[in-house]
């Protein structure tokens, strides 16, 4: 009776383990989609400030062209006492209300022929180049035995829930009689586990990973899982 006690607890413990295990890399992943999303809107921001400091300029002299207009007509001083002196007439006279409606009559048609010539000919922005900052992939085939060349791709999982007994030879004989022409060397590496069971990391090549990760590969009440290796380089399984 204690003994399925023992085993009750240390499964409990298996679970509860791997439960926050599972909840830290969700919570790892959600940290990392939030920093990405944070830096698309930094760009986008940068992106809108210099579009607004180009157009800056454009937009102050316009709005002093327009006060200037409605205030009255601008003359300058040039008396000696006061050759700085810049005189604003706030009353219209009756030439510049002449002045005004020439003017305006100018600005609706100037604004008349730009709206027909904004309609046929499409204007075109310069778009803003951003550096490269991600990687490439080299895809160039080379002969391995003159060259250098990229190491096989590996993938690594974890094997649990094996009877005591089972061995690495065990796991590696298993495996090259189910892979047919298997030219891979299995690496299997049996992991400190508590109770009665035993689990395994196996190391092998990225080209078994969809055979390795169908339920009909393994015996029945096998468990396999991706091995994640973790910072402090004990690895777990997750």
């Amino acid at each position: 009776m204690s003994v399925q006690s023992s085993n009750s607890v240390d499964d409990l413990k298996k679970f509860i383990e791997e439960k926050i295990l599972n909840s830290t890399m969700e919570l790892r992943q959600e940290i990392s989609d939030l920093k990405l999303k944070v830096d698309n809107l930094a760009a986008t921001n940068k992106m809108l400030l210099d579009i607004l400091k180009c157009n800056n300029s454009t937009v102050v002299e316009e709005s002093v062209r327009v006060i200037s207009d409605s205030n009255g007509t601008i003359s300058q001083s040039l008396d000696s006492s006061s050759s700085d002196e810049i005189i604003i007439s706030r009353i219209p006279t009756e030439s510049s209300i002449q002045q005004k409606r020439l003017r305006g009559n100018n600005n609706t048609q100037t604004s008349a022929d730009s709206d027909q010539k904004s309609n046929l000919i499409p204007t075109k922005r310069d778009k803003k180049t951003s550096e490269f900052t991600g990687h490439i992939m080299g895809t160039r085939s080379v002969d391995v035995t003159t060259e250098f060349s990229a190491s096989p791709r590996k993938i690594w999982i974890y094997v649990g829930r094996c009877k005591s007994s089972t061995t690495e030879d065990d796991i590696r004989r298993y495996l090259n009689s189910k892979i047919s022409n298997s030219v891979e060397e299995f690496e299997v590496e049996k992991l400190n586990s508590k109770g009665r069971n035993c689990s395994f990391k196996v190391d092998a090549d990225m080209a078994v990973k969809e055979l390795l990760y169908d339920p009909d590969f393994w015996p029945s009440g096998i468990l396999v899982k991706r091995y994640f290796f973790l910072r402090n380089n004990h690895g777990r399984e997750l």
